[in-house]
């Protein structure tokens, strides 16, 4: 299938917006790593973790360094053989294909699966797959682009294309910047959107934070050695200070209790 193939050659090779750089003193995190990883709690060494989209394993340990887990899973379209050499028990999986993943029900203690909804056409099944593979008392965290943030607002109004919205799978038009690599994002998300459909796959939100393009965007021009002008330093600088409505939606959710479920569907 050639749409596969270009996905699996863009998530394969791109070293760019994947959340991290590695530098020589060290890996670099982007804010919406750091944020997510807030979500995160330590367990007693013995829970089991999966990350839906672990790619090459690098943020998966990362996040379960912070969980204190020693069983780790993951699936992804690419590089789970490299996810393999660092202690990740990851399977290739194209959840397009919408095939139940390779694990028994209630199997996990704690579920990331952060930048990939927006990138599946059927977010229903991932979620009802989260919903089968977590256990009762178990949570997940997830991060989608948020579609309603006040910067795609300010590029709308400017009859700009908003960050992440794409009208081709060749290259960016509309932006302010044409050109580039696609994200490949085919599914969008405002916060009440989001909040909807994990209340309607009978989960409730624990925990909910942001995180702003700008911080990434800052880091991959330093990265590249491209400067950054005042203007859009002050630009980054209001929009990460914004309290509302950023780029990112990063949510923690459990399942809803069977006794208050049982008691909804009494009604």
């Amino acid at each position: 299938n050639r749409e596969i193939t270009i996905i699996r050659d863009r998530w394969a090779t791109c070293e760019r917006w994947k959340g991290y750089y590695v530098l020589p003193q060290g890996i670099k995190l982007e804010d919406r790593v750091v944020k997510t990883l807030e979500m995160l709690s330590p367990s007693n060494g013995e829970a089991l973790y999966l990350d839906i989209g672990c790619n090459d394993g690098i943020l998966t340990r990362i996040y379960a360094d912070k969980i204190r887990v020693k069983h780790v899973y993951g699936v992804d379209i690419v590089n789970t053989d490299i996810a393999c050499q660092r202690g990740i028990k990851a399977f290739e999986v194209d959840l397009d294909q919408e095939i139940p993943l390779p694990f028994s029900s209630k199997m996990f203690d704690v579920i990331t699966c952060c930048g990939v909804l927006e990138h599946v056409s059927n977010t229903d099944f991932v979620v009802r797959e989260i919903f089968r593979l977590l256990k009762d008392d178990g949570y997940a965290v997830l991060m989608v682009p948020r579609l309603d943030s006040f910067l795609s607002i300010l590029l709308l109004l400017l009859s700009y294309q908003p960050p992440d919205i794409e009208c081709s799978t060749k290259r960016k038009y509309g932006v302010i910047k044409s050109g580039g690599v696609v994200s490949g994002h085919v599914s969008y998300f405002t916060k009440q959107a989001l909040f909807e459909m994990l209340r309607f796959y009978d989960f409730e939100i624990v925990d909910y934070t942001e995180s702003s393009l700008a911080s990434a965007w800052e880091l991959d021009r330093k990265l590249l050695g491209q400067s950054i002008s005042i203007f859009d330093k002050f630009l980054c600088l209001f929009l990460k200070s914004l309290p509302f409505k950023k780029d990112r939606s990063i949510v923690k959710i459990k399942k809803i209790p069977i006794y208050r479920y049982s008691k909804s569907l009494s009604k």
